[in-house]
């Protein structure tokens, strides 16, 4: 009876022994390199490519008064070198308010650093080290490339293990999170998601493609956990300013040594968002939207504030307004809006009453407005375009849906504000819009930004 198990056994390990030679064939076939081992060194040269360009950042700051009586403490970070004259690139969170700053080198060296200039509303900031054996970042020279799914890898000092490398996925674009800025001054926010691990530390360093070309900068993460130390951990959702908006910075910040924002001159809102943010949420343009050319008199996208000497924001308001009425006729008020024009109107109103889609109120979505018209997917709504501005100069009209500014996707107001931010003044910007008078084609609009009156 012992004989059978050990057969049984030999026969396992015959099976085995041959199950481990086929795996050892087809991992290296014909004693090439396999699939794993040519990814691994795609991503060796990855680090090899940016390691040059990265450098760690130290901080020192100073409580107190004076500096005899004050305290030191240390702050450290990541940054990268824009080029080989000595300009590195980091957060403006990493340095502010230091009185000394130290840049450490891929090879160890230290070298001195002065700041330059920073814009605190992008979270960028621009210092200066001595130049001399210094290799500059490539940069990717079409971000316009980047896509979600795409492979990423961050470089820096995540809780100061120096020059670390890590990597992951585009999670997604055009985030926003509300971290940069204060209530009264909220900053620009476009970010980069991505799913490589960033913790402190992480905070300015490059985020580059499957290249090794940077495509942003590493900046937070979004978390719940904490530390014990009050920093946060990672999650799995990193945040990164693009490289637009870092370009634009820079640039600036080394001809000028500060940084002006262009401006276009819209409000917008979400398509999810009620008709009666068209006009800015100004309540007295709160009414009624026509959403058909086929009431006589009236026009689709006419806003109906008034029936008479009565204000109505509600269909039943006007139903009820329209049935007081003997002969059929009433005066209304209306805005009109190509250019908020508003002005009366005596509209004999049909018999029987309109069809409930032809006539909004200002509760309903203005997706279920444009939507009749085949409005694209996503996108953002102008509510306001003001007069005297660039948007007024190139022919953006409220209820606009702007799509793409410089082919670029436009899917919310901070995306839309961080692009037009990306560009100084005087920069010109290419805008995709879609208007529901002319729905079946896309318009692309050239605008010439003016500074931004408060920033």
């Amino acid at each position: 009876m012992i004989g059978i198990p050990r057969l049984l056994d030999g026969a396992q390990a015959r099976a085995d022994r041959a199950q481990v030679h086929q795996a050892s064939m087809l991992l290296s076939p014909n004693g090439g390199p396999n699939i794993l081992e040519q990814f691994s060194n795609a991503t060796r040269q990855v680090a090899r490519r940016v390691r040059p360009s990265v450098v760690h950042i130290t901080a020192v700051h100073e409580r107190g008064e004076g500096r005899r009586n004050g305290v030191e403490f240390v702050g450290s970070g990541s940054g990268w070198l824009w080029d080989a004259d000595g300009h590195v690139v980091t957060n403006w969170h990493v340095v502010e308010d230091a009185h000394r700053i130290e840049v450490q080198l891929h090879n160890g060296a230290l070298r001195t650093a002065t700041l330059v200039g920073s814009d605190p509303l992008t979270d960028i900031a621009l210092l200066k080290i001595a130049s001399g054996g210094l290799i500059g970042a490539t940069r990717s020279p079409d971000f316009r490339n980047v896509e979600q799914g795409d492979l990423v890898f961050a470089f820096g000092s995540p809780l100061d293990f120096r020059f670390s490398m890590s990597s992951g996925l585009i999670s997604g674009l055009g985030r926003s999170a509300g971290i940069i800025g204060t209530w009264r001054q909220p900053g620009y926010e476009d970010f980069i998601q991505v799913d490589a691990a960033i913790n402190p530390g992480n905070s300015g360093g490059p985020l580059t493609d499957a290249r090794g070309r940077l495509i942003g900068m590493n900046t937070a993460i979004a978390t719940r956990d904490e530390a014990p130390d009050g920093t946060g951990r990672f999650n799995g959702i990193g945040l990164a300013i693009p490289l637009p908006m870092i370009e634009s910075a820079i640039g600036q910040l080394i001809d000028t040594g500060s940084v002006q924002k262009g401006f276009l001159g819209v409000r917008v809102a979400q398509p999810s968002g009620s008709l009666g943010l068209l006009g800015g949420g100004d309540r007295s343009k709160l009414g009624i939207v026509v959403a058909t050319d086929a009431i006589k008199g009236l026009r689709s996208g006419d806003v109906i504030l008034a029936c008479g000497d009565q204000r109505v924001v509600q269909e039943v308001e006007l139903r009820d307004a329209w049935q007081a009425d003997e002969d059929g006729t009433v005066d209304l008020s209306i805005l009109r809006y190509d250019g908020l024009n508003e002005r009366m109107e005596s509209v004999n109103l049909p018999d029987p009453w309109p069809q409930a889609e032809a006539l909004l109120d200002y509760e309903d979505t203005l997706w279920s407005f444009l939507s009749q018209f085949s409005a694209p997917p996503g996108g953002v709504v102008v509510t306001i375009c003001q007069a005297n501005t660039p948007a007024q100069a190139c022919g953006l009209h409220v209820g606009d849906i702007i799509l793409q500014i410089n082919g670029r996707d436009i899917r919310s107001h901070a995306q839309l504000s961080s692009s037009i931010s990306s560009i100084p003044p005087g920069g010109t910007i290419d805008i995709e819009t879609w208007r529901w008078q002319n729905p079946g084609s896309t318009t692309t609009r050239s605008a010439t930004l003016a500074k931004h009156p408060n920033r």
